[in-house]
Protein backbone atom coordinates (compact mmCIF):
# COMPACT_ATOMS: atom_id res chain seq x y z
CA UNK A 1 0.00 0.00 0.00
CA UNK A 2 2.34 2.53 0.98
CA UNK A 3 4.49 1.73 -2.47
CA UNK A 4 1.36 2.99 -4.20
CA UNK A 5 1.34 6.15 -1.97
CA UNK A 6 4.95 6.69 -2.94
CA UNK A 7 4.66 6.62 -6.55
CA UNK A 8 1.82 9.51 -6.97
CA UNK A 9 3.31 12.31 -8.63
CA UNK A 10 2.74 16.32 -7.87
CA UNK A 11 0.68 16.20 -11.29
CA UNK A 12 -1.10 13.32 -11.06
CA UNK A 13 -2.25 14.22 -7.19
CA UNK A 14 -3.13 17.74 -9.64
CA UNK A 15 -4.63 16.33 -11.92
CA UNK A 16 -8.60 17.07 -11.20
CA UNK A 17 -7.75 21.01 -10.92
CA UNK A 18 -5.55 21.15 -13.88
CA UNK A 19 -8.65 19.34 -15.75
CA UNK A 20 -11.26 21.64 -14.25
CA UNK A 21 -8.73 24.54 -14.79
CA UNK A 22 -8.20 24.03 -18.50
CA UNK A 23 -12.14 23.33 -19.02
CA UNK A 24 -12.61 26.95 -17.96
CA UNK A 25 -9.48 28.78 -19.91
CA UNK A 26 -7.57 29.49 -17.33
CA UNK A 27 -4.41 26.98 -17.87
CA UNK A 28 -2.87 27.25 -21.61
CA UNK A 29 -1.43 23.46 -21.60
CA UNK A 30 -2.01 20.77 -23.54
CA UNK A 31 -4.55 18.10 -22.22
CA UNK A 32 -3.80 15.30 -24.47
CA UNK A 33 0.09 15.43 -23.24
CA UNK A 34 -1.09 15.76 -19.57
CA UNK A 35 -3.24 12.59 -19.93
CA UNK A 36 -0.24 10.54 -21.43
CA UNK A 37 2.72 12.19 -19.90
CA UNK A 38 1.52 13.52 -16.61
CA UNK A 39 3.59 16.89 -17.28
CA UNK A 40 2.80 20.31 -18.65
CA UNK A 41 3.11 21.55 -22.15
CA UNK A 42 2.66 24.63 -23.55
CA UNK A 43 0.11 24.48 -26.38
CA UNK A 44 -1.25 27.23 -29.15
CA UNK A 45 -4.81 25.41 -29.10
CA UNK A 46 -4.98 26.37 -25.31
CA UNK A 47 -3.53 29.53 -25.45
CA UNK A 48 -6.73 30.34 -28.37
CA UNK A 49 -9.11 28.41 -25.89
CA UNK A 50 -8.10 30.58 -23.33
CA UNK A 51 -8.90 33.60 -25.06
CA UNK A 52 -12.26 32.40 -26.67
CA UNK A 53 -13.27 31.96 -22.73
CA UNK A 54 -11.64 35.30 -21.94
CA UNK A 55 -13.69 37.09 -24.94
CA UNK A 56 -17.08 34.93 -24.20
CA UNK A 57 -17.04 35.47 -20.17
CA UNK A 58 -15.88 39.36 -20.79
CA UNK A 59 -18.96 40.39 -23.29
CA UNK A 60 -21.42 37.94 -21.69
CA UNK A 61 -20.98 39.75 -18.18
CA UNK A 62 -21.06 43.06 -20.22
CA UNK A 63 -24.38 41.94 -21.70
CA UNK A 64 -25.49 41.16 -18.40
CA UNK A 65 -24.45 43.85 -16.48
CA UNK A 66 -25.75 46.56 -19.25
CA UNK A 67 -28.89 45.05 -19.60
CA UNK A 68 -30.39 45.34 -16.21
CA UNK A 69 -28.59 48.75 -16.00
CA UNK A 70 -30.66 49.60 -18.53
CA UNK A 71 -33.49 48.41 -17.04
CA UNK A 72 -33.66 49.97 -13.40
CA UNK A 73 -33.08 53.27 -15.18
CA UNK A 74 -29.57 54.34 -15.29
CA UNK A 75 -30.06 57.96 -16.57
CA UNK A 76 -31.73 58.33 -12.69
CA UNK A 77 -28.64 58.23 -10.92
CA UNK A 78 -25.67 60.95 -10.70
CA UNK A 79 -22.68 60.58 -12.16
CA UNK A 80 -20.34 59.36 -9.01
CA UNK A 81 -23.30 56.61 -8.36
CA UNK A 82 -22.66 55.39 -12.19
CA UNK A 83 -18.60 55.29 -11.92
CA UNK A 84 -18.65 53.77 -8.19
CA UNK A 85 -20.73 50.98 -10.05
CA UNK A 86 -18.78 50.70 -12.79
CA UNK A 87 -15.79 49.86 -11.03
CA UNK A 88 -17.55 47.66 -8.38
CA UNK A 89 -19.78 45.79 -11.27
CA UNK A 90 -16.31 45.25 -13.63
CA UNK A 91 -13.19 44.71 -10.61
CA UNK A 92 -14.37 40.75 -11.19
CA UNK A 93 -13.88 40.74 -14.80
CA UNK A 94 -10.74 42.57 -14.97
CA UNK A 95 -9.16 40.61 -11.86
CA UNK A 96 -9.91 37.37 -14.25
CA UNK A 97 -8.30 38.87 -17.45
CA UNK A 98 -5.12 40.02 -15.11
CA UNK A 99 -4.90 36.38 -13.94
CA UNK A 100 -5.23 34.68 -17.05
CA UNK A 101 -3.36 36.98 -19.14
CA UNK A 102 -0.68 36.58 -16.51
CA UNK A 103 -0.96 32.72 -16.60
CA UNK A 104 -0.24 32.64 -20.16
CA UNK A 105 2.27 34.86 -19.96
CA UNK A 106 4.31 33.35 -17.58
CA UNK A 107 3.41 29.65 -18.26
CA UNK A 108 6.82 28.77 -19.63
CA UNK A 109 7.83 29.61 -15.97
CA UNK A 110 5.34 28.00 -14.79
CA UNK A 111 6.08 24.54 -16.48
CA UNK A 112 10.02 24.76 -15.20
CA UNK A 113 8.68 25.22 -11.86
CA UNK A 114 6.82 22.08 -12.00
CA UNK A 115 9.71 20.46 -13.44
CA UNK A 116 11.87 21.36 -10.67
CA UNK A 117 9.33 20.38 -8.21
CA UNK A 118 9.29 16.78 -9.85
CA UNK A 119 13.01 16.97 -9.49
CA UNK A 120 13.28 17.24 -5.53
CA UNK A 121 10.09 15.10 -5.69
CA UNK A 122 12.16 12.16 -7.02
CA UNK A 123 15.02 12.77 -5.08
CA UNK A 124 12.91 12.60 -1.89
CA UNK A 125 11.32 9.29 -2.92
CA UNK A 126 15.27 8.09 -3.40
CA UNK A 127 15.67 8.78 0.19
CA UNK A 128 12.58 7.17 1.28
CA UNK A 129 10.77 9.92 2.26
CA UNK A 130 7.40 9.96 1.91
CA UNK A 131 5.44 12.72 0.01
CA UNK A 132 1.57 13.10 1.00
CA UNK A 133 0.09 14.49 -2.18
CA UNK A 134 -2.98 12.16 -1.58
CA UNK A 135 -3.88 14.50 1.11
CA UNK A 136 -2.96 17.08 -0.86
CA UNK A 137 -5.27 16.15 -3.56
CA UNK A 138 -8.16 15.46 -1.49
CA UNK A 139 -8.33 18.92 -0.09
CA UNK A 140 -7.80 20.72 -3.03
CA UNK A 141 -10.21 18.78 -4.54
CA UNK A 142 -13.08 19.32 -1.96
CA UNK A 143 -12.10 22.84 -1.50
CA UNK A 144 -12.54 23.22 -5.51
CA UNK A 145 -15.79 21.55 -5.30
CA UNK A 146 -16.96 24.20 -2.28
CA UNK A 147 -16.15 27.14 -4.22
CA UNK A 148 -17.99 26.36 -7.17
CA UNK A 149 -20.76 24.95 -5.44
CA UNK A 150 -21.07 28.07 -3.34
CA UNK A 151 -21.20 30.19 -6.24
CA UNK A 152 -23.72 28.89 -7.78
CA UNK A 153 -25.80 28.85 -4.68
CA UNK A 154 -24.95 32.77 -4.18
CA UNK A 155 -25.66 33.40 -7.79
CA UNK A 156 -28.89 31.69 -7.57
CA UNK A 157 -29.84 33.36 -4.40
CA UNK A 158 -29.12 36.78 -6.23
CA UNK A 159 -31.09 35.68 -8.64
CA UNK A 160 -34.09 34.59 -7.26
CA UNK A 161 -33.79 37.06 -4.30
CA UNK A 162 -33.49 40.39 -6.28
CA UNK A 163 -34.53 39.79 -10.01
CA UNK A 164 -37.19 37.58 -9.89
CA UNK A 165 -40.83 39.55 -9.87
CA UNK A 166 -43.53 40.04 -11.51
CA UNK A 167 -42.32 41.62 -14.10
CA UNK A 168 -38.92 39.19 -14.80
CA UNK A 169 -38.08 38.52 -18.03
CA UNK A 170 -36.01 35.99 -19.48
CA UNK A 171 -33.11 38.54 -20.61
CA UNK A 172 -32.70 38.32 -16.30
CA UNK A 173 -31.32 35.29 -16.53
CA UNK A 174 -28.15 36.68 -17.95
CA UNK A 175 -27.25 37.17 -14.55
CA UNK A 176 -26.19 33.95 -14.01
CA UNK A 177 -23.81 34.47 -16.86
CA UNK A 178 -22.13 36.82 -14.35
CA UNK A 179 -21.10 34.31 -11.98
CA UNK A 180 -18.67 32.56 -14.58
CA UNK A 181 -16.01 35.31 -14.14
CA UNK A 182 -16.55 34.79 -10.21
CA UNK A 183 -16.49 31.18 -10.34
CA UNK A 184 -13.03 31.99 -13.02
CA UNK A 185 -11.83 33.86 -10.53
CA UNK A 186 -11.96 30.73 -7.41
CA UNK A 187 -10.83 28.35 -9.55
CA UNK A 188 -7.50 30.66 -10.29
CA UNK A 189 -7.60 31.55 -6.42
CA UNK A 190 -7.12 27.11 -5.24
CA UNK A 191 -5.12 26.93 -8.09
CA UNK A 192 -1.98 29.37 -6.75
CA UNK A 193 -2.91 27.29 -3.23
Amino acid sequence: MSGTRKSRTIFASLGFLFYISRFMGIMPYSVGHFFREKKLKPSIVANIWCCVILLNHTLLYHYATWSSSLDMGGSQNNTLTIVIGVFIIYMEPALMVADIVSMMVNQRDLVQCMERLQIVDDKLRKENIPLGYGRVSLVINVVLVVALACEVILISFNYFLFELSEEAIVSSLTWFLTALPLMTNRNQKIHRL
